[in-house]
């Protein structure tokens, strides 16, 4: 086809598509005559800097180099063009073979390669079939064939022989079907090498000459003619089987009947390995029967075959197939006794003694022919063969023909034999994948009725934290309130979970208002709980004993924390406790009044920042000496001025990359921030603690209080 592509380009003038016709014109040139030298081509597209020519003709080359064996050529070529694949971008075709061609080539020349380079090759082969599986998964027909002919390669060198052997198989029953003739070719030339090696004379020729006949389908005769050359025992135009008898040296003598047993004439081997292959990829128990059968049917000439497991010490039916009907059908578990259509006394006798059984006309046979079955269908040939693994009968294959007698021969015995080898090993992974399946369902419903059961009591329990956190905002000071009393300010409260362990306490007298952020040990229910007691005995405190100096009222706070969670009584009562930043403000006479347990104040007076620690201890826990709590005294008479109470959440929240706002950080805030209202100081620090979390990729990790007073 490329001479008349080549006229109607040239009218065309497509310079791309002309270079492209002349690249592939110079490969296909030298794979009907070999060794073509097309160097002046290739020099002229290098000064000319085609490098889209280029990468198409190396690529292509460099199998041309591989199939003559010239792997050093092959190698450069394949690695040229891999340079230069940017420059054909979207064209799928030469990227693929480049990656396909590139790892055969490496894969080919890894047993003559230095122990650096292998582990190179190995490395570079598997980035690749990375990329030609992703192609393979998105279609099949153009490159699955490619991904497991590399597969097999892979496994020869790692000498996992018989799964090199399923491979090559793989590959060339998808090449063939794709209609893939050069790597059908090729697969069965790697496949034969591989047999070689292994001193398989048998499988090595049969691949051989499957090479060299697909070979001369797609016209690479110097190709086919090399083959021939270097394999003229295996290879020959007659195809006479090989005389295995030479295989080693004359040291195993096989007669003329045990030869011709093997010849390709007798037995399709390759159609045996595919068969075989294709048992093995099976693992639901329902498709497997259904694939032995059609294979047993296929490859004996059996008109009807029942297969049969043995469970529990005994025989149930299976599968039932007809090949006047080409229908198969799965009987699920039918016991032998209650299916009519099958000769007892022949299962029987198999079960028994392990053997197969062959009878050349079941009506003659004395042994048999009383059988309610044999008798009433006039059996004639019949085939029945126990599944064995590992001395186990793990079932039995019936066959019968009832158009001839003697219709199952010793050949067909064998085919029967090499197909239940393969059968018993795949029956047992497929029983066993059945039984984890049903386990897996069971755990399945197990599971789902646990998760209904917990769903159940996690509602209850989350119902009782909506509860929870009810009662808890109903503890907490109306906004409307302090806004009586403190007319510019803003509280931004977040609890991590449902409910919080931080909380805010308000109250006020005559005199006074009273405003405190307050942190208890843990935060969600047992936060809540703790929150619940501080506020209780606060407001008896400030409210009923009438106390006013923050002082005194941490202090009292802190005897009364610890009577109620029994830390004065008990040595190993709980280190459970809170830390506070309060104050009392004189709003007629403009004094603020700050005591803190383990907490500071912060606050911005005519653009100076000023942060003031409060004590060293918290509230509650263990104590060996008697607490007592300092008073700090800020006049804002006069002076612009706003104060910040907080607990550690803000500035401990992290970001996703796990920095922390810190109190530097908040401090830098609150500097940002301070000269604003309280509404919009709110909307600001909200902001910078999305913006810091990036929209809470980054879950909040505490409860978080920040209280600002503005004068």
């Amino acid at each position: 086809k490329i001479h008349d592509n080549l006229e109607f380009t040239k009218k065309t003038k497509d310079s791309l598509a002309l270079n492209t016709l002349y690249a592939t014109k110079f490969v296909a040139d030298s794979i009907l005559i070999s060794s073509k030298n097309d160097t002046e081509f290739e020099k002229q597209k290098e000064e000319e800097k085609d490098f889209w020519t280029i990468c198409i003709y190396k690529t292509l080359k460099s199998f041309v180099y591989l199939l003559e064996g010239n792997l050093d050529l092959a190698e450069k070529f394949v690695s040229d063009a891999k340079q230069k694949l940017g420059y054909v971008p979207g064209l799928a075709t030469i990227a693929c073979s480049n990656n396909f061609f590139e790892s055969i080539i490496l894969l080919s020349v890894y047993k003559e390669s230095g122990k650096e380079k292998r582990v190179s090759i190995v490395e570079t082969v598997k980035v690749n079939q990375k990329q030609l599986k992703i192609w393979a998964e998105n279609c099949s027909e153009n490159y699955l064939h490619k991904y497991l002919l590399v597969e097999a390669e892979l496994a020869r060198i790692e000498y996992k022989n018989w799964k090199a052997a399923k491979f090559y198989d793989e590959a060339i029953l998808e090449a063939g079907k794709n209609r893939f003739i050069q790597n059908e070719a090729l697969g069965n030339e790697l496949a034969g090498k591989f047999w070689l090696y292994k001193k398989n004379m048998r499988f090595a020729q049969d691949y051989l000459l499957e090479s060299y006949r697909c070979y001369m389908e797609w016209g690479a005769i110097g190709k086919a003619n090399s083959l021939k050359e270097k394999y003229p025992s295996l290879i020959s135009e007659k195809q006479v089987p090989y005389d295995f008898s030479k295989t080693l040296s004359g040291t195993v003598n096989i007669g003329h009947a045990a030869t011709q047993l093997h010849t390709t004439s007798v037995i399709d081997l390759q159609s045996i390995l595919r068969s075989s292959s294709a048992i093995s990829s099976e693992i639901k128990i329902e498709s497997l029967l259904s694939k032995i059968m059609d294979l047993v049917i296929e490859n004996t000439g059996a008109q009807r075959g029942v297969f049969l497991l043995k469970r529990d010490n005994k025989l149930f039916v299976e599968a039932v197939s007809n090949s006047h009907t080409n229908q198969i059908d799965i009987l699920k578990n039918t016991p032998i006794e209650a299916y009519p259509d099958i000769p007892i006394s022949i299962i029987y006798f198999v079960e028994r003694t392990k053997e197969s059984r062959v009878l050349t006309n079941a009506t003659s046979d004395e042994k048999f022919n009383k059988d309610f079955y044999i008798t009433k269908n006039q059996i004639k040939s019949v085939l029945c063969t126990p599944i064995l693994k590992q001395g186990e009968l793990t079932g039995i294959l019936y066959l019968e023909n009832n158009l001839s007698s003697g219709a199952f021969t010793s050949d067909r015995l064998q085919v029967v034999n090499l197909l239940s080898s393969q059968a018993a090993i795949s029956i047992d992974n497929a029983l066993l994948y059945a039984n984890m399946e049903q386990k897996v369902l069971d755990r399945t419903k197990e599971l789902a009725l646990k998760n209904d059961e917990l769903a159940d009591k996690n509602k209850h329990i989350t119902d009782s934290i909506y509860y929870a956190k009810t009662i808890q905002e109903a503890i907490l000071p109306s906004k409307s309130n302090i806004v009586t009393q403190l007319k510019d300010f803003f509280i931004c409260f977040y609890p991590k979970d449902i409910v919080s362990g931080d909380f805010y306490w308000y109250a006020s007298t005559e005199d006074y208002t009273f405003i405190a952020a307050v942190d208890c040990t843990g935060h969600g229910v047992p936060g809540a709980f703790m929150s619940m007691i501080g506020s209780s005995i606060l407001n008896q405190i400030v409210k009923e004993q009438k106390i006013f100096d923050p002082a005194v009222i941490l202090s009292n706070l802190n005897i009364g924390m610890r009577r109620a969670l029994k830390q004065d009584i008990k040595e190993d009562a709980s280190r459970d406790g809170m830390e506070i930043c309060f104050a009392r403000i004189d709003i007629k006479n403009k004094i603020f009044t700050f005591a803190g347990g383990h907490r500071p104040l912060y606050y911005v007076q005519d653009g100076e920042f000023y942060s003031i620690k409060g004590d060293k201890e918290g509230i509650g826990g263990k104590q060996k000496v008697e607490r007592v709590y300092t008073n700090t005294e800020i006049s804002f008479k006069d002076h612009k001025t706003s104060f910040y109470l907080s607990t550690d959440g803000f500035q401990d929240q992290p970001s996703p990359a796990g920095k922390k706002i810190g109190s530097r950080g908040l401090q830098e805030l609150i500097m940002k921030y301070h000269h604003f209202n309280g509404l919009t100081q709110r909307q600001m620090f909200e902001e910078e603690l999305n913006s810091h979390t990036e929209n809470l990729k980054e879950p909040q990790r505490d409860d978080i209080t920040l209280i600002g007073i503005i004068f």
